[in-house]
């Protein structure tokens, strides 16, 4: 059996009095929701450089596993110049990859990107954008591999010890110190500046005859 025409109307009126009130409430509440949830104009700014932005960064991504077979190279013939120019090579399209991400970046940031880095909480935020991730992973890949070049050419480097010899520091020590650069950065970089200064302390201490000595 159908509803009277009268019960019909009032669940109509009551239909379009809910509507306003909720049309209403959320004219007063969404200026200040969106006031609150509004991203930064840095999170919500299109990165756009042409000829590499026109990829996305997912794609850009394997490009950057190239990192691997140079630090291999490094590890195993850390003091053949082919090797070295590979890594080099590698290491300069690192630089320049990152120079066209990260410069767009900051010329339309302004100040208030620059202004991000004096906080933990501006950090993590500019860090929540995958772009802004991926330009970090690119200047984080690029250094390392350039510490580590110059962790191999430093070691090759011919000295001269107490007695008059030549010598550098040895391979079989420099490996671990590589390895840790590639994993832990500036750890590995300490590592092998406490290695080297022991090789000098080891070459220039007592346990080495000095040349024309008559002992």
């Amino acid at each position: 059996p159908s509803l009277p025409t009268k019960t019909v109307s009032s669940f109509k009126r009551v239909a379009v009095s809910a509507q306003r009130s909720l049309a209403a409430i959320d004219r007063s509440v969404a200026p200040h929701s969106a006031h609150r949830a509004a991203p930064s104009a840095l999170a919500m700014m299109p990165l756009i450089v042409p000829g590499v932005r026109t990829f996305a960064d997912s794609q850009l991504f394997p490009i950057v596993n190239l990192a691997l077979p140079a630090w291999i190279l490094l590890l195993v013939i850390p003091r053949n110049k082919l090797a070295l120019k590979l890594a080099k090579g590698t290491a300069v399209s690192f630089a320049l990859l990152y120079i066209a991400l990260a410069v767009p970046l900051m010329a339309t940031s302004g100040s208030e990107g620059f202004a991000a880095f004096s906080s933990l909480e501006g950090i993590v935020g500019l860090f929540k954008d995958p772009a802004t991730v991926f330009i970090g992973w690119v200047h984080y890949l690029a250094f390392d591999l350039w510490t580590g070049i110059w962790m191999a050419e430093d070691s090759s480097k011919l000295r001269l010890d107490r007695a008059g010899k030549l010598w550098r520091v040895p391979q079989l020590l420099l490996a671990p110190c590589l390895a840790l650069t590639c994993l832990a950065g500036p750890s590995g970089l300490l590592l092998y500046l406490l290695v080297r200064s022991a090789c000098t302390w080891f070459r220039h201490s007592k346990f080495i005859t000095p040349r024309g000595a008559d002992y």
